[in-house]
C-alpha cells in the first residue's frame, strides 16, 4: 500500500541523514542524531516531526519555532529589526500592527491585514507606494476590531483611509466594525472587498469567494 511505501521511504531518509551528519559533524556520536558536548559546538539534529499521507501524498512538518504561541510576535519583531522604513505600533503585542516609520497625511490611507501564516503579507507590503499599515492576526486568525481601529486612527488624515479586505467571514466581519467605528468618530474610511477565487465559482458556497493573490493588484 501507499503509505507503507512512504513509510519505507521516510525511513531510508532519515537514515541517511543521519550517516550523513555522522560524516561531516566532528564528534558526532555513533547511533545517536545528537552531537558530542562541546563549548563552541551548537546542537545540530534532523527531527521527521509528522510524516502524514493525504491522497497518497507525503507531508513532512519542519518548524523553528522557540514557543509556538509567540511565533507572529516574535515574526513581527524581527522583520521591523531588519527593515528600517517600518515600525509596531503601539499597544504591541495586543495590537500587531505594522506601520510605516513616516506615515504622509496628505494622501489616502491604504490598510490592509487578515490572518498570519501566509508571509510575507501583509506586513511585508508596507512601504512607500503600498500599503501604509498592516494589522496581523493570529495564525491564521482575523485581527480584532481594537487592532483595525488602532492602525485607521494612526494613518487616517483628511483625505480618508481605504481598506482592502479579503473576503473571509472574519475579516470583513472585523474590518466592517472597525471601519464604522471610526466613521462614528468622524474619520473618512471606506473598505473594498477582495473576492478573486476562481475555484469557487457562485453561487457555492455561503461566503463567495475567497479573497487571494488578485489582492496584490488591488
Amino acid at each position: 500500500r501507499a503509505p507503507n511505501v512512504h513509510a519505507g521511504f521516510v525511513g531510508r531518509l532519515s537514515r541517511a541523514f543521519r550517516r550523513r551528519a555522522q560524516r561531516s559533524i566532528p564528534g558526532l556520536h555513533r547511533g545517536s542524531s545528537r552531537p558530542a558536548p562541546h563549548p563552541h559546538a551548537f546542537s545540530v539534529a534532523f527531527h521527521p516531526r509528522s510524516f502524514t499521507t493525504d491522497n497518497n501524498l507525503l507531508t513532512m512538518g519542519h518548524k523553528f519555532l522557540n514557543d509556538p504561541g509567540s511565533a507572529v510576535t516574535e515574526m513581527l519583531e524581527g522583520f521591523v529589526q531588519s527593515h528600517p522604513g517600518v515600525k509596531l505600533l503601539d499597544g504591541f503585542p495586543d495590537v500587531k500592527v505594522v506601520v510605516r516609520s513616516h506615515v504622509d497625511k496628505h494622501k489616502v490611507a491604504l490598510v490592509s491585514g487578515g490572518g498570519s501564516g501566509h508571509e510575507p503579507a501583509h506586513a511585508g507590503f508596507v512601504g512607500d507606494g503600498m500599503l501604509d499599515a498592516a494589522v496581523c492576526g493570529d495564525v491564521f486568525a482575523s485581527p480584532s476590531v481594537a487592532a483595525v481601529l488602532a492602525a485607521i486612527r494612526h494613518v487616517t488624515g483628511p483625505p480618508g483611509c481605504l481598506l482592502i479586505v479579503k473576503n473571509y467571514t472574519g475579516d470583513r466581519l472585523n474590518f466592517g466594525l472597525a471601519a464604522e467605528r471610526a466613521k462614528l468618530e468622524g474619520l473618512n474610511v471606506e473598505m473594498v472587498v477582495v473576492a478573486d477565487d476562481c475555484a469557487l465559482p457562485p453561487p457555492l458556497g455561503v461566503a463567495g469567494r475567497r479573497g487571494l493573490a488578485g489582492t496584490l493588484f488591488v
